[in-house]
């Protein structure tokens, strides 16, 4: 398959922003449209679900361990001339030659992982997911209704978790735009599908099934692409069954400590939205809900410039290419600290007018409590950034730091909630404090020493 990879791993850069740019955009673009129409015809009861559902279903992908972006880094690291692939250890370039037989089997090893854990996944989503919503909506008498509800999420969740192993292999092949046109079609999918059930008064079904049919859609696009860069001279290696069992033992190996991380991010930032449906109403989890959702996409795409550089970087390490590394760190640092902050400085002078003028039947936060959760994100964006360059270096040292601080957050989270009157704003302060006591500088400090190192 020499022709057809080598041609993936150069680079479009300036295909790869615009498509990157145009993802962002549909996110974006997606959830302002949609939104308005959400907090028109839905109430704060079906908002909270939804918001639950979310929550539940980061829950889940917690079995993913971070398999992700560890094969973005080894298909970043096969493209860039490495012959074998060992764990902890960097490998060693070998010009530019392209092992085919190694890429061949390291697909099949993520083939094989995802299939298992997506099996795993819908499991979990079946038997605690299901349990949670009957919890949670058992007051409202809608239970049987929102179950059905979840079921179809749930296969729709699954079928996009099976095929995400192939946004890493496109990732690290240096092909980001074919990923970034896969998320365009998901999110102008759903957004068409989801905006016109609405206005039938579908309520939230409406959004679920437009999350079903826009998963089908694009995740078949990806499919599709796959075959027409890998599949034909795929089918032409032979699989070497020991080789492809120690690559899957390899890929668990790198990634739990990237599970065991993400768990910790989950607690950070997931948890809490769960905590608020079982504890403080679903009205109140969808205040919660819209500030982050909305939060959260400033933030992902404050970060765009450094998501789209990580295989670069990756390859940077292997090339031993010291200036380029530390130039991309710092540029995006930048990006991220001016577009985050002057985004959300928008959002919360004018996101309480506009929500008015639309009729919302939920609203944002109370601008104190907004403000205090902006702050947070934009230093948890500031410290996610720093770590996930040291990961770059197949390296993950902050493993105790996020499981310690996930577990910190819930445990206050939960005390907030039943022992003081602060309400949602517990759960924004638990996050804060927690965070700064030393992820917040911890991971900055870490990278800037070793920058300076080279």
């Amino acid at each position: 398959m020499p022709g057809n990879e080598k041609s993936l791993n150069k680079t479009n850069n300036f295909n790869d922003i615009v498509w990157g740019y145009c993802a962002q955009f549909l996110n974006i673009g997606s959830g302002l449209i949609l939104l308005p129409l959400m907090l028109h015809f839905l109430g704060s009861n079906d908002l909270g679900l939804w918001y639950s559902f979310l929550a539940i279903t980061s829950l889940v992908q917690l079995l993913e361990f971070g398999l992700q972006p560890t094969i973005t880094r080894y298909i970043s690291y096969i493209f860039a001339g490495a012959q074998n692939i060992n764990a902890g250890e960097m490998p060693t370039a070998s010009g530019e030659i392209l092992n085919t037989p190694l890429l061949h089997d390291m697909i099949s090893a993520c083939r094989r992982t995802y299939l298992l854990i997506s099996l795993l996944a819908f499991l979990m989503l079946l038997s605690v997911g299901s349990y949670y919503v009957h919890l949670t909506t058992k007051a409202q008498n809608n239970t049987d209704q929102a179950l059905l509800s979840w079921i179809l999420y749930s296969i729709g969740i699954v079928i996009n978790f099976y095929f995400t192993y192939l946004n890493g292999i496109f990732q690290g092949a240096g092909h980001q735009s074919i990923v970034n046109k896969t998320i365009s079609i998901n999110k102008i999918a759903f957004l068409l599908t989801s905006s016109i059930l609405i206005v039938f008064n579908l309520s939230l079904n409406a959004i679920i099934i437009g999350n079903f049919i826009s998963i089908i859609i694009s995740r078949s696009y990806i499919r599709a692409k796959f075959n027409s860069h890998f599949k034909s001279e795929n089918t032409t290696q032979q699989s070497n069954k020991e080789q492809i069992n120690h690559l899957i033992k390899l890929l668990w190996h790198s990634t739990w400590r990237l599970g065991v991380v993400q768990l910790g991010s989950f607690m950070i930032l997931r948890a809490n939205q769960l905590i608020a449906s079982s504890t403080l109403g679903l009205s109140a989890a969808a205040s919660y809900g819209i500030s982050l959702q909305i939060l959260s996409v400033l933030s992902t795409f404050s970060s765009l410039p450094f998501t789209l550089k990580i295989p670069q970087i990756t390859a940077m390490h292997v090339k031993k290419d010291k200036a380029s590394t530390i130039r991309i760190y710092k540029n995006s640092l930048y990006f991220c600290w001016i577009i985050f902050s002057t985004s959300a400085i928008f959002l919360i002078l004018l996101g309480g007018p506009a929500l008015a003028i639309i009729k919302s039947r939920t609203h944002l936060l109370d601008t104190l409590w907004l403000t205090i959760l902006a702050i947070t994100l934009l230093l948890e964006l500031n410290h996610t950034i720093s770590a996930t360059f040291l990961t770059t270096l197949n390296k993950v040292p902050f493993v105790n730091a996020s499981l310690t601080s996930g577990g910190s957050v819930v445990v206050l989270s939960v005390l907030s909630t039943h022992y003081t009157t602060l309400g949602i704003g517990g759960l924004i302060l638990s996050q804060a404090i927690v965070q700064a006591l030393y992820n917040n500088w911890k991971w900055p400090l870490t990278v800037t020493r070793y920058l300076r190192t080279l």
